[in-house]
């Protein structure tokens, strides 16, 4: 039987992407176990997708890893406490391809996030095909290791500080993007940024591996994926090496339709989120949902820019508000946005407005109501927007982010920025939300940008349809996997 060991980044959204994976792959009979921090499954152990794997009778196991899941919150801890989790991950399955190897038991293969350092030479230490996966998208990673390759043979040195002057004020072309400014690349390339050294041990396993896997789809980024493998194709050639199969899997998630509940009664229901209800009651295509993932924390003094520009846009919001990095109490509570927006906002804005700590977010998404995402720019909430034709107002904020926003806005044009010329740790305004918000609801600017976004979902779409890019391209993954495991038998 094809066993496959797959290995989650110690990132709950990382952690997602690698179980959708793991469904993906169980469902075409193949027997998988996901590796990750403890804290992580205990998560994903209330998500609904488990229920559906037990009753789908897939082969899919849970591994806890003890280690600690990487801590990205503003202000809490140091630098280790974000990259040690990353070295714990490979030493842990070097200890597991140990244990096994001595029972005489191994995977077919390892599929490992990229991030994740140690697995590929644990791997091939036991002679186990390793593979690599990235929820990043392919151009990401196509700059990467453009610009790793360059690097080390001498023939581009990016400025040490990634905010300096020098940074904002140039640009950069890489391979099938459109032109960035330096400071828009993640930290990862900067010698001032906090994983820079780390990073350095994540370019040769690219250049090594067999097979890299994508959880986007390839007409979201149809350039990225050309000059990627172009890349690999010239680096092949010159060190005699075989050509690593690049795989674009996504969306890795069914794209959800929205079906309109029997009656109106039924939105009364307790089963019913409090997000369905608010978005029920409000017409298509008018609100905006509001979302910065897990580990964006804003000011209190950017929280009431934010709703200040929402309030004077005139339109219906959903906000979903994780803990203010500055505010006094941890333990931060809905209600609480009580204490942080004048009364006369509150009042203003009290009958089309919903705050809340978590959203069902594919939900919401899928809803008609839902009109605009205002997002961090987070690729896995990009996948989720444009695989159900949501345009993106684009606020990004951290590592990869800014260089999604480009391709969002100048690449597939399925957005807009909320704040163009926006710098890490840059303030936003509500002139800046009101206008953006303007532009896409009252303008023909933004009527196009829309009618992309539904495109977009066509094409994500047809990606998972039969003969479609990703379900070939899954194919492909499976008979591979199926041959290395006749192979073993």
């Amino acid at each position: 039987m094809a066993i496959v060991w797959i290995v989650a980044l110690p990132f709950f959204s990382h952690v997602v992407c690698a179980a959708q994976l793991s469904e993906l792959l169980a469902k075409h009979g193949l027997s998988v176990t996901l590796f990750a921090a403890t804290a992580d499954l205990q998560q994903l152990r209330s998500n609904p997708m488990l229920e559906k794997w037990k009753e789908q009778r897939l082969d899919i196991n849970l591994q806890d890893l003890d280690i600690n899941s990487a801590i990205l919150a503003d202000g809490v801890g140091d630098l280790r406490r974000f990259t040690e989790p990353f070295l714990q991950t490979g030493r842990a399955i070097e200890e597991f391809l140990k244990k096994d190897s001595v029972r005489g038991v191994k995977p077919t293969c390892v599929i490992s996030d990229f991030m994740v350092h140690g697995v590929h030479d644990a791997a091939a230490e036991y002679k186990i095909p390793s593979w690599t996966f990235s929820a990043f998208p392919v151009g990401y990673i196509a700059t990467y290791v453009y610009v790793k390759q360059l690097e080390s043979k001498g023939l581009m040195q990016l400025p040490h500080e990634r905010l300096s002057q020098l940074s904002q004020d140039e640009f950069i072309s890489p391979p099938g993007q459109t032109l960035l400014r330096i400071c828009d690349l993640s930290p990862l390339f900067f010698r001032d940024g906090p994983f820079y050294q780390s990073a350095l041990q994540l370019f040769q396993p690219f250049l090594n591996v067999d097979v890299i896997l994508f959880s986007g789809f390839e007409e979201f980024e149809p350039r990225a994926v050309n000059e990627l493998r172009r890349i690999f194709k010239a680096h092949a050639s010159r060190n005699s090496k075989q050509i690593p199969q690049i795989l674009t899997l996504g969306p890795l998630f069914p794209i959800p339709s929205y079906s309109k509940r029997s009656n109106l009664g039924d939105t009364q229901g307790a089963d019913v989120h409090p997000c369905i209800k608010f978005l029920d009651s409000h017409p298509p295509t008018s609100v905006v949902y509001v979302a910065f993932g897990t580990d964006v924390n804003l000011s209190q003094e950017q929280i009431r820019e934010l709703v200040f520009g929402l309030e004077t846009s005139q339109q219906p919001f959903l906000c979903v508000l994780n803990t203010p990095k500055d505010y006094p109490n941890l333990n931060f509570e809905v209600e609480d946005i009580t204490s942080i927006l004048p009364p006369e906002c509150l009042e203003s804005i009290q009958s089309r407005s919903l705050f809340v700590k978590w959203a069902p977010q594919q939900e919401v998404l899928s809803h008609p109501s839902t009109g605009a995402f205002i997002s961090h720019c987070g690729f896995n909430s990009i996948l989720e927007s444009v695989s159900l034709g949501v345009p993106i107002l684009a606020w990004p904020f951290k590592f990869e982010q800014f260089m999604n926003c480009r391709h969002l806005v100048d690449m597939a044009q399925v957005s807009l920025e909320v704040c163009p010329g926006l710098i890490s740790d840059g303030f936003v305004t509500r002139g800046d939300v009101e206008r953006c918000i303007n532009t896409l609801f009252r303008s023909s600017e933004g009527t196009a940008v829309r009618e992309r976004a539904v495109q977009m979902k066509q094409r994500a779409e047809a990606a998972l349809r039969e003969n479609g890019s990703s379900s070939e391209n899954m194919k492909k993954l499976v008979e591979l996997i199926r041959s290395l495991a006749a192979v073993d038998a």
